[in-house]
């Protein structure tokens, strides 16, 4: 029994060094889903993907981040688009247009050259929603989809101060 253990172990560990070192097991350490890794949403060249793939602000709340293009050879833009707007479809309007109309986003930042970054600011929608933000360029990619929610925090009351204790003259 004392073998079998040792070589279930022993496989284990091979599988995790084999992943790690062939880099198919990635750390998702980067991607943030709780607000904006230190104020910046970066898209590089390797992962060719937002490193803030997902973030949480409340109604109204004014939303601010550096948005850096490390990109070699494109130039991009950040979309806010509107509630049920489809990313990839606005991808390919722009791939084929040349521009994305205003009927599609709430925001739209200016070009951010290849190596270059830019503040954006606006502020969150008032609807309660899952908003798209995308990265567009001259050509569609589809990694560069990344998701707003836009919720009100839930206040969770302090143990022995729910409204029902608090009603209890008992208490």
């Amino acid at each position: 029994m004392k073998v079998l253990k040792n070589s279930v172990f022993l496989s284990a560990l091979i599988c995790l060094a084999f992943g790690f070192l062939s880099g198919c097991w990635k750390s998702k350490s980067r991607k943030n889903t709780n607000g904006l890794a230190g104020g910046k949403i970066k898209v590089s060249q390797n992962d060719m993907a937002f490193s803030v793939e997902e973030f949480k602000k409340e109604p109204g709340e004014e939303v601010t981040f550096d948005f850096i293009n490390d990109l070699e050879d494109e130039k991009l833009r950040f979309y806010l688009l509107k509630d049920g707007e489809d990313p990839v479809v606005v991808q390919h309007i722009k791939a084929q247009q040349g521009g994305v109309p205003k009927e599609y986003f709430l925001y739209e930042s200016l070009d951010v050259e290849p190596g270059q970054e830019i503040k954006v600011t606006f502020k969150a929608p008032l609807k309660e929603g899952v908003y798209s933000f995308v990265g567009v360029g001259r050509t569609p990619r589809e990694s560069l989809v990344g998701r707003l929610v836009v919720a009100k925090k839930v206040e969770v009351p302090a143990k022995g101060n729910t409204e029902e204790e608090l009603a209890d003259d008992s208490i």
